[in-house]
């Protein structure tokens, strides 16, 4: 899920090279009320929620493993060989974290 509420005013004055709201990992809200609504209707955690995860992941970590700053401190710092470095644990041999349990309603 990405609150996006200002997106416009913090691309321009960041500069971003990653339209986040165009390849959420979830669905996007703009402001409090939509927010709001998308926790109230549980709808952070449907199938379209899931399928944009997917899509992310499959997009921008196929090598965030729980390895990757590991690989990097021991080749960069350390200068190991590639060879010895932990290999990338395939994307699809991963196990995500489990989606948030369902919101409590209350009368």
């Amino acid at each position: 899920m990405v609150h996006a509420d200002g997106w416009d005013v913090y691309r321009e004055a960041r500069d971003v090279c990653l339209n986040l709201p165009a390849a959420p990992p979830g669905h996007v809200t703009r402001d409090e009320g939509e927010l709001a609504d998308l926790f109230r209707g549980g709808s952070y955690g449907d199938a379209a929620a899931g399928a944009l995860r997917a899509a992310f992941r499959e997009r921008f970590c196929q090598f965030d493993d729980g390895r990757a700053a590991e690989r990097i401190a021991r080749r960069v710092f350390l200068g190991e060989p590639s060879q010895a470095l932990p290999p990338v644990v395939p994307l699809a041999e991963r196990t995500p974290a489990p989606r948030p349990p369902a919101p409590l309603v209350r009368s």
